[in-house]
């Protein structure tokens, strides 16, 4: 897929990227599903190694990703994904967003079936993942001292206006729930003001957003399945636990306050300088050849 200015474009697929090295394996195994004249790849750079970016991304000749880095705007305030994905969708071209982590692979099956689901009262989850190695990932049943097979909690959420809004929790022994992988209108992404940037690291902001999308828009959520995860060793030190605890407290907040918005306009505000890399990538590449 090379990028171009010319195109109609109607699908973005839109990936925050904090030096994950399963991106090139993402990439390559995703080409197909990239490549056509009416999709488009984003990357947002926030993890402040761009050149471990551009080497991956040169690296994979099948696919041309625009390219956004925001890690200066974000240095020194840790993992954003919340204002990486308001700053990637707000740079996207299509019509309708795919919300992407950057150790996924999709199918072209499940992404026309998404797409086939989604309609102005609606936006589409794939959020049960099956994981590449699951005995080496702590989040599956597949270590499980309690011989289970499947664990599913599903939340219902009622509002004073008599919305609802549901999200739901899943383990097996050979996946989990990948919450993030989304599929919605940008319009609609828009409406709700993207993301909560106030949401630090990462660990509910995709809950969040669900939460919202249901109670401030009305909108059904539709869950479908099955991504594959490509299972990764997990940093010491790492916090997801410790931050979405504390992410979901102020979500909560901001529902007991009937605010049901995001960060959006505020992130792209404070990101107006965020360098498009592509063309630097893409000279380099040219050079190379």
């Amino acid at each position: 897929m090379v990028v171009g200015i010319n195109r109609m474009i109607e699908l973005s697929f839109v990936i925050p990227w904090f030096t994950r090295k399963e991106l090139k394996a993402t990439l390559q195994a995703n080409a197909q599903v990239f490549d056509s004249a009416t999709r488009e790849v984003i990357i947002v750079n926030g993890g402040n190694n761009a050149a471990l970016l551009r080497s991956i991304v040169s690296s994979v000749s099948s696919v041309r990703p625009r390219v956004v880095d925001i890690s200066t705007t974000l240095a020194g305030t840790g993992v954003n994904k919340a204002a990486a994905l308001n700053i990637g969708v707000h740079k996207a071209q299509g019509t309708k967003v795919l919300l992407l982590d950057a150790d996924i692979v999709l199918t072209q099956e499940l992404v026309e079936r998404a797409q086939y689901l989604l309609d102005d009262e609606t936006f589409i989850v794939m959020d049960r993942g099956v994981e590449e190695r699951p005995e080496a990932h702590p989040q599956t049943l597949g270590q499980s001292p309690y011989r289970l097979r499947e664990h599913q909690t599903t939340t219902i959420l009622t509002f004073a206006n008599g919305r609802q809004a549901s999200y739901e929790f899943w383990q097996s022994k050979n996946g989990r729930s990948i919450s993030g992988l989304m599929l919605l209108y940008k319009k609609d992404y828009l409406l709700v003001e993207g993301c909560n940037s106030e949401l630090r690291n990462w660990g509910f902001e995709d809950y969040d957003l669900q939460i919202r999308l249901q109670a401030q828009l009305g909108l059904r959520r539709i869950s479908i399945g099955t991504p594959l995860h490509l299972t990764h060793d997990f940093p010491a030190g790492n916090s997801m636990g410790e931050s979405e605890a504390l992410n979901t407290q102020t979500a909560f907040a901001n529902y007991a306050e009937c605010n049901f918005l995001g960060t959006y306009s505020k992130d792209v505000a404070a990101t107006a300088e965020a360098t498009e890399m592509s063309r630097i990538i893409d000279k380099e590449i040219q050079s190379q050849s």
